[in-house]
C-alpha cells in the first residue's frame, strides 16, 4: 500500500489540438492516466467532473476549498495561507502517531521539517527533524536529516544534490556523521540519467498540485516517513519532466557501481510510456525485473 501511496494521484498530459472548422474555437484533446500497472498491481484512477483525480486504486483524493490536496489515502495534509505546514500520517500497526511539521523561508521554501511518531508497541515517542538549504539558482542542494538508529543511538545523514544544466537532477549523495556533524563519511552516490521523452509522472505531480518547485516531490512522497535513500528513484519519476532510463548506485571503495537499475520503454504516439521493463542488476551478479504499464484516454477542455 506504501508505495501506491507514493506513486499518487493521477495524470493529464499531451495537448493535441483538433480543429473543427473555421469558425470554431479549436477543441483540445487532453491525454489523461486511466490506469497504471506495476507487477500484477493494477492501480485505476477516479475523476471527478472537472477531470480532478478523486481516487487512485484503493485511496481517497480530497482537496479543499482553495483545491489544495486535503487528503490521500492515509495523509491528511494542513495549510497556513496556502503553505503545506503539517502532513499527519493516520495511525497503524507501526506507530500510533506520526506527523510533521514545516517550516519556510521568507522566498517560501521549506528551511526545515520536525518529525514526531509514537510507536504503537512500545509507545515511546521520538522526534527528529531534517534541514534544507538551496543553491543560488534556488533549487534543493542539501538535505541534513537526523536518523534514529537501530540502537538507539543518532546520527546524522546528509544529501548533496546536483543538477544537469537543463534542471534535472544528476547526483545525489549520502553521507553520515556520527559526531553530531563534525565530520561526515560518504556512504553512496546516485546518478541519473534520462530519456528526451515525456514523464506521465511528472505531468501527474503538476496536475495535482498546480506547481513543480524544487521540494514538491519531497513534500507529498516523501515526507514524513521515507528520506531520500535508494528509493528516490520513485520519488524521482515525479520531478522530472523526462523518463529516467538508468540510475547508479556507486560507494567510495568500490570503483564499479555496485546496484544498476535501468528501465527499458515503449512509447505511444504522443511520446508517453505504455510499457517498460525496470530490470535491477546488484553487483553480485543477481538481477530482478519489474515491469510497468500505462494505460490512457482523452477528455475534451
Amino acid at each position: 500500500m506504501k508505495i501506491i501511496i507514493r506513486i499518487f494521484l493521477a495524470i493529464t498530459v499531451g495537448l493535441i489540438s483538433f480543429s473543427c472548422n473555421d469558425n470554431t474555437v479549436d477543441a483540445i484533446a487532453v491525454m489523461k492516466l486511466k490506469s497504471f500497472k506495476f507487477n500484477d498491481n493494477n492501480v485505476p484512477i477516479s475523476y471527478d467532473l472537472q477531470e480532478k483525480p478523486i481516487k487512485l486504486g484503493f485511496n481517497t483524493i480530497n482537496y479543499n476549498n482553495v483545491n489544495n490536496i486535503s487528503n490521500l489515502g492515509a495523509y491528511t495534509y494542513n495549510y497556513n495561507n496556502g503553505q503545506l505546514t503539517e502532513i499527519i500520517n493516520a495511525p497503524n500497526f507501526i506507530q500510533s502517531s506520526n506527523n510533521a511539521l514545516l517550516t519556510y523561508n521568507t522566498e517560501g521554501k521549506i528551511i526545515t521539517e520536525t518529525i514526531t511518531f509514537t510507536n504503537a508497541t512500545t509507545n515511546v515517542t521520538n522526534t527528529f527533524s531534517r534541514n534544507f538549504d538551496y543553491n543560488s539558482s534556488g533549487k534543493l542542494a542539501e538535505i541534513i536529516e537526523e536518523r534514529i538508529e537501530i540502537n538507539g543511538s543518532t546520527s546524522l545523514v546528509k544529501y548533496q544534490i546536483t543538477y544537469y544544466g537543463d534542471g534535472k537532477i544528476n547526483t545525489i549523495v549520502r553521507y553520515r556523521s556520527l559526531n553530531n556533524g563534525t565530520t561526515y563519511l560518504e556512504e553512496e552516490t546516485l546518478t541519473y540519467h534520462y530519456d528526451n521523452n515525456k514523464n506521465p509522472f511528472y505531468h501527474l505531480l503538476v496536475n495535482a498540485t498546480g506547481n513543480i518547485n524544487s521540494l514538491t516531490f519531497y513534500q507529498f512522497i516523501g515526507i514524513p516517513t521515507i528520506s531520500l535513500g535508494f528509493s528516490s528513484n520513485i520519488k524521482l519519476q515525479y520531478y522530472s519532466p523526462n523518463n529516467i532510463i538508468r540510475i547508479e548506485k556507486s560507494t567510495p571503495t568500490n570503483t564499479t557501481p555496485v546496484t544498476i537499475i535501468t528501465n527499458s520503454y515503449i512509447y505511444n504516439q504522443n511520446g508517453f510510456p505504455t510499457y517498460s521493463s525496470k530490470k535491477i542488476t546488484q553487483q553480485s551478479g543477481e538481477v530482478t525485473t519489474e515491469y510497468w504499464y500505462w494505460e490512457y484516454s482523452f477528455f475534451f477542455n
